[in-house]
């Protein structure tokens, strides 16, 4: 994902940067593939660097936790970041002590490649535990069968041995 400051005449600037077709992966366990992916962005000026703010939003396949079936989501999660040039940075923040993440641009074109913090703010909106629906019933601890999709006659009642003293003494009450 690029962005083309040059092509951007007045400051500040509200900016839309959209994935093209190749394909963007998150190399993240549940997560099956990645759609619609774009950043809105806020673009601020100062002499040499170019302050960004805005939401990134994508519309996630996932695998659930529960039933292991594939869901769509989407997704919404705010970045910032700094453009500018290496010079720029060795120049005036190298030594600053801040948390800014920062984007070069490289030579004159003011081209920034905007991949991996679109990346991580994608990765940071994935959820842990990622669950198709709040009602979703798994799968069964038996027979393995999908209960969204199918009723089976399993039980629930299997007890572990090694918790039968427990049973007895609040039989026992």
């Amino acid at each position: 994902m690029k962005l083309h400051l040059q092509e951007i005449e007045y400051f500040p600037a509200n900016v839309t940067v959209e994935a093209g077709s190749c394909s963007f992966e998150l190399d993240i366990e549940g997560v099956c593939s990645v759609s619609s992916v774009k950043a809105n962005l806020s673009v601020q000026n100062s002499d040499d660097e170019y302050f960004c703010q805005g939401t990134v939003e994508a519309t996630l396949t996932l695998e659930c936790v529960r039933c292991l079936g594939q869901f769509e989501k989407d997704v919404a999660e705010g970045t910032d970041f700094i453009i500018c040039s290496q010079q720029t940075f060795e120049e005036k923040r190298k030594e600053a002590d801040d948390d800014e993440e920062y984007v070069f641009y490289i030579g004159h074109s003011l081209t920034a490649d905007l991949t991996d913090i679109v990346r991580e703010a994608l990765i940071l909106s994935v959820s842990l535990m990622p669950i198709c629906s709040e009602e979703c019933l798994g799968l069964c601890a038996s027979c393995g069968v999908n209960r969204n999709e199918t009723q089976c006659d399993c039980t629930d009642d299997i007890i572990d041995e090694r918790w039968e003293g427990l049973r007895r003494l609040s039989e026992e009450e």
